[in-house]
């Protein structure tokens, strides 16, 4: 009857959805079993010394997203192709994971060597310069956990800031020590430029300027300290010059009668110590041995022509000494190299050391004085 009729359809209908069904399942399984094929072909061809991990990364997605789109097989095949494909995902997660932990402890060296830096006493720009290299190197990391990987770019990222932190302080204490330093330099070089200075506080103010990181005004400081050496010096000579006329003194004390040559002697002692050569001849005249008489006026020519006075009463002898000059410079090659200051200081020191008479010397002081009043305070330069 109808039911037969309708049993019979029904039959038919379902016949035909599992004979689909059966075919959707067989293709599934051929589908799974080329995911594995190719996982396995994967792993049989992979050079892990040169691998590209984002790609293996990349397959092993792809073939967990294909492996649960083609879930419908037949129930005999479950358990065969799942123990297949987690065999052939089993060496490629092992060579994964120790990429993986590898990459992690790149990047906890990395940690490791900036907090280092950041213990030690490394200044900041090489502080710096090393975190934008090891910046550099953590992005050149391959991959890694996601979530351990976050946590390790919190620590290092709050490390660079530290290490930058630390670079800004320093320049801020830096542009504060160059301001100190710049005052510091302009105290110094005030000070050098005064006129009472002595040796002792001339060493401490170079000390004090060359512990300075880099003042601005080292030429100026260059310049003054120059300065401040020939003004010790001219002073160093004057006492010698006011030392050497003092025993002249004595010495002429005793030539006139003045003195007996004890007095001399007990007042001889005190002031600078004079160059040997000079104190010898001083000694010599106190104790009135022979000289060359004719020796005190061909000084005082000299020191005349030096300072620019023509003496008419000299002109024999001042041509005299143009001669022997001359004869120098043309015959013998010798240059006279001595500033204006030591050859007055030469002559000085000669003319003092001989007994002459009072004429000579008023006449050797007028000539000082042409000399001094025309010559600066500060000693000339060399030619």
């Amino acid at each position: 009857g109808l039911g037969d009729v309708y049993k019979r359809q029904v039959y038919a209908t379902c016949a035909e959805y599992f004979k689909e069904r059966d075919g959707i399942r067989l293709q599934n399984q051929a589908e799974r079993e080329q995911i594995c094929a190719t996982l396995e072909k994967f792993t049989e061809d992979a050079n892990w010394s040169s691998m590209d991990y984002p790609s293996v990364t990349r397959l092993m997605n792809k073939g967990h997203d294909d492996w649960r789109q083609y879930g419908d097989i037949p129930p005999k095949q479950h358990r065969i192709l799942n123990e297949r494909f987690h065999a052939a995902l089993d060496p490629i997660k092992q060579k994964m994971d120790e990429e993986l932990n590898r990459n992690l402890e790149h990047k906890q060296n990395i940690i490791e060597q900036l907090q280092t830096c950041l213990d030690s006493e490394t200044d900041a720009s090489t502080m710096t310069a090393l975190a934008k290299r090891l910046q550099q190197e953590w992005k050149s990391v391959g991959i890694t956990h996601r979530g351990k990987d976050q946590k390790h770019w919190r620590i290092f990222r709050k490390l660079c800031d530290a290490a930058f932190a630390r670079r800004e302080q320093e320049g801020i204490e830096k542009r504060q020590n160059a301001k100190i330093d710049a005052q510091k330099a302009q105290a110094i070089c005030k000070e050098l430029a005064s006129e009472d200075i002595d040796k002792n506080r001339l060493q401490t103010l170079r000390s004090e300027f060359l512990a300075l990181e880099r003042p601005p005004n080292a030429k100026e400081f260059e310049s003054l300290m120059q300065n401040a050496k020939v003004r010790l010096a001219d002073r160093q000579e004057d006492l010698l010059i006011e030392d050497l006329k003092r025993k002249a003194s004595l010495c002429t004390l005793v030539e006139d009668k003045t003195y007996e040559i004890s007095q001399a002697q007990a007042a001889w002692s005190g002031g600078v110590d004079l160059p040997k050569e000079i104190e010898q001849r001083l000694l010599n005249r106190l104790e009135n041995k022979p000289v060359n008489s004719d020796e005190a006026e061909k000084l005082c020519v000299k020191l005349e022509m030096l300072v620019g006075i023509e003496a008419p009463d000299s002109a024999a002898m001042r041509m005299q000494i143009q001669v022997e000059l001359l004869q120098k410079g043309l015959g013998q090659g010798i240059k006279e190299e001595r500033t204006r200051k030591q050859q007055f200081r030469d002559l000085q020191m000669t003319f003092y050391c001989l007994p002459v008479l009072p004429a000579y010397i008023d006449r050797f002081g007028t000539a000082e004085d042409v000399f001094t009043k025309n010559t600066p305070k500060v000693r000339e330069e060399q030619h």
